[in-house]
């Protein structure tokens, strides 16, 4: 049971260990999965597709943003031109066909929006109940201030109505669901993980993926997922292993192996340091894969053997008294 690639033979045990099924791993990393998995204790998911940011997109500067558009709703005919002009490769499925075909016949309408641009922008103070944060990529990690809002009126109906009449790869809206969840976030394109804390309350761009606990998950768990995503060990099983592109899909964070060999006094070590770590970045305090406070998580999440094989004589005691 062993795999040749290029002149390396992989044993076919390890490349099963990995969820994506990797060719790329060995025996250096095959014992990281041998454990659960950073997806067992989040659920990540990508963001949406606004399709024309300079529309909805502001952004904050001194605890505003500059409105420069005025919106309302409208109507607009249903029409096959317009439909057909708004499908994949301009193709629709007989049977839409015919039920567009009615309704245009009909005179049937949808609703749009529109805007006009006014002569000066309107200063609008943040927060504001017309605008929510806009969670965009940035390379800080640990935390970084809102640096922008999307415009959000009426809890997003203009938004959804622009991408619902608009081309048909704006008609999704990716991780709806978890707008507003407290969760963890990072860039979409970069050469690793650039983790940080995401506050409640933001509106999610498909240009930063997040993941959010799942349920029944302790809250203490979002902080040592962090400092584990912020770690050398960590980009390197994500880039030797599961991903070696510098797009870093939400799939590729479930797929990461969870830090079952860290021992619990160094866990909630770990848990202190990141929380105290996002506290200061909340106070302006910017931080870099270099800063002493965040090398020194490196320490921490190392690979331990004794941790490793004292759980394995405790899961091997409890199932002897099962027997019992």
């Amino acid at each position: 049971r062993s795999v040749s690639v290029f002149g390396t033979d992989l044993s076919l045990v390890e490349v099963e260990s990995t969820p994506n099924m990797s060719w790329r791993v060995n025996c250096e990393y095959a014992k990281y999965f041998a454990g659960v998995s950073v997806g067992d204790k989040m659920i990540a998911t990508s963001g949406m597709t606004v399709g024309n940011n300079e529309l909805f997109l502001r952004a904050i500067h001194q605890g505003a943003v500059d409105e420069p558009y005025e919106f309302r709703f409208d109507s607009q005919a249903i029409t096959l031109k317009n439909a057909i002009a708004r499908a994949r490769l301009g193709k629709v499925s007989k049977r839409q066909l015919k039920h567009i075909a009615e309704q245009e016949a009909h005179g049937a309408v949808e609703r749009v929006i529109s805007w006009r641009k006014l002569d000066t922008p309107r200063r609008i103070a943040i927060p504001h109940s017309d605008y929510c944060f806009y969670n965009k990529a940035t390379p800080r990690i640990l935390y970084s201030e809102p640096e922008w809002g999307i415009f959000w009126r009426d809890n997003g109906d203009y938004v959804y109505t622009f991408k619902k009449t608009g081309n048909w790869y704006l008609h999704g809206v990716g991780g709806m669901k978890y707008f507003g969840r407290e969760g963890l976030t990072w860039s979409l394109i970069a050469p690793r993980l650039y983790a940080r804390y995401l506050p409640s309350g933001y509106i999610l761009d498909s240009g930063a993926p997040c993941a959010f606990l799942r349920q029944e998950v302790p809250h203490d768990e979002l902080f040592f997922i962090i400092g584990w995503a912020l770690t050398d060990l960590c980009t390197r099983i994500l880039k030797d292993v599961l991903n070696h592109t510098r797009n870093i899909q939400s799939k590729d964070f479930e797929r990461l192996p969870y830090p079952t060999w860290v021992p619990s006094h160094l866990k909630d070590e770990a848990i202190r340091q990141v929380q105290a770590l996002t506290a200061l970045a909340k106070t302006g305090r910017e931080f870099t894969f270099k800063s002493p406070e965040v090398r020194s998580l490196n320490n921490l999440y190392a690979w331990r053997e004794e941790s490793v094989q004292v759980r394995a004589r405790k899961v091997t005691a409890l199932k002897q008294m099962a027997l019992f």
